[in-house]
């Protein structure tokens, strides 16, 4: 009985152990996802600060801002 009982406990400790790499890789990503997001928010609210000359000088315009940022961020 003994041996059951440590097999079923092995078994169960390595579904949670599974369960929480899935739950640390999900956090991760998603600590990831915000990360990148908030860089992207940063970026165009940066752009979007420029004049339109400074945009020029660039080789950008204020219609192209969310695109040129999603690439720099995202790539």
């Amino acid at each position: 009985m003994n041996h059951v009982l440590s097999t079923t406990s092995g078994a169960f400790g390595d579904t949670i152990a599974t369960i929480a790499g899935k739950l640390a890789t999900t956090i991760s990503n998603t600590a990831e996802q915000i990360s990148l997001h908030m860089q992207y928010r940063r970026t165009v609210r940066e752009l979007s600060q420029l004049t339109p000359r400074e945009l020029a000088d660039l080789g950008l315009n204020a219609t192209n801002i969310r695109a040129t940022a999603h690439e720099a961020v995202y790539g």
